[in-house]
């Protein structure tokens, strides 16, 4: 738009200097001749006025070609992009393994997708809504735009290689269908549903979710917490919330190569790392809070632990193997 600004201002100035003409007669000559019109001159044109007509129409054609040769540019690198995005994208979706699927894009799958990707986890993004595609390609997620109660659609996002799906859509009968599809296709996967309504918790339970989570009973429980244990509250927003505090609340998978297998926790060495079991989940299921030194650790179990600094990140990733 410059560029064809900056012409016109030369046109107007050209014929003003040369033909003598004022400004509006100047311009008017000026756009006939840069859209090729061929309306009748304004005035009769002198010599001068000729020969600068002439050069004025090749720079109008050279402007017009100029542009064309922009516009096809960018539409040829979008479409371009676009494909070698798309082809890149269904690679490295196809070549994962133990992630998770995120179905529904809204503000609750903004915000895991968002916290799975600071802790750089894989993941992939099942949205319906095509408004969403900018920020997810913007962000670099692996995404699809479609239906994520279709089969076809969560077989492309890996659900038989996936280990996690959390179904954020906006309505608990689709959540309900995600859950009953993907059951059919991966029985190992561990679902966790959003509840929009208390009494769509069975439902989603009976649907094949494991973990059905209700934001409104979670809040009712968090302002309850805060009003009957206000520093509990705040220590344990510390350790979930604070970024600059390096504390984590984590699991740790216990299997048979796992080096503290079959002792007691006294025989271990997490306190001297730093490490606080605060929990064991027993592969029974039951739970046991604050075990004791005496608490032996078997294959199956589970650890809840408390700790800070990378060591104990490398323990996490390496799940002390």
């Amino acid at each position: 738009m410059l560029f064809v600004a900056f012409v016109i201002g030369i046109g107007i100035f050209g014929y003003s200097s040369i033909e003598g003409w004022g400004y509006l007669d100047s311009a008017y000559m000026t756009i006939i001749t840069l859209t090729t019109t061929g309306y009748q001159e304004v005035h009769d044109l002198s010599d001068n006025g000729r020969i600068f007509t002439m050069f004025f129409l090749v720079i109008g054609l050279a402007t017009y070609a100029l542009i064309l040769s922009i516009i096809i540019r960018e539409i040829v690198e979008f479409e371009f992009n676009q494909f070698f995005w798309s082809k890149k994208m269904k690679r490295d979706i196809e070549k994962m393994s133990d992630h998770s699927i995120i179905c529904g894009f809204g503000k609750m799958g903004k915000s895991i997708s968002e916290q799975l990707a600071d802790h750089h986890e894989k993941f992939v993004v099942i949205e319906q809504d095509k408004h969403a595609e900018g920020e997810l390609k913007r962000l670099g997620y692996n995404y699809f735009i479609d239906d994520a109660t279709d089969d076809e659609v969560l077989e492309k996002a890996g659900v038989r290689k996936a280990k996690n799906l959390i179904s954020v859509v906006n309505s608990d009968s689709g959540n309900v269908f995600i859950a009953l599809s993907v059951r059919s296709l991966n029985k190992d996967l561990f679902v966790i549903s959003r509840a929009y309504n208390d009494a769509s918790i069975e439902k989603l339970k009976k649907a094949g979710a494991n973990k059905v989570i209700s934001p409104y009973s979670l809040m009712s429980t968090k302002i309850t917490q805060t009003i009957l244990n206000p520093a509990v509250n705040d220590f344990l927003e510390i350790i979930s919330e604070d970024a600059t505090v390096d504390f984590q609340l984590a699991e740790i998978g216990v299997d048979a190569t796992f080096k503290c297998t079959n002792k007691r926790l006294i025989e271990t060495d997490f306190k001297d790392k730093g490490i606080i079991i605060v929990g064991i989940k027993k592969a029974s299921g039951k739970i046991i809070f604050a075990p004791t030194s005496q608490e032996i650790i078997n294959d199956g179990d589970k650890l809840i632990a408390l700790g800070s600094g990378q060591e104990f990140s490398d323990i996490l990733k390496a799940e002390i193997s």
